[in-house]
């Protein structure tokens, strides 16, 4: 049986851009831009993130990602 993924929960992620593929998002943590694709991104979903193009959303991703990424 897999073991559940931990999660890690993005307060204050800004929607920046999209990918040409639109497979991923880039938002702005902390001063600092990042790439997620919307396939490892748990809440919210990508309509929602679509509609938040400038905004300042809460995103919830792996936490092995959020490391790899340096934000954990």
């Amino acid at each position: 049986m897999p073991r559940p993924t931990e999660l890690h929960r993005l307060d204050e992620a800004k929607v920046k851009a999209f990918s040409p593929s639109s497979l991923a998002v880039l938002v702005e943590v902390e001063g600092e831009d990042y790439w997620f694709p919307f396939s490892q991104i748990r809440e919210p979903d990508e309509l929602d993130i679509r509609a938040s193009r400038g905004l300042t959303i809460e995103m919830v991703v792996p936490a092995w990602m959020a490391k790899e990424k340096g934000l954990i």
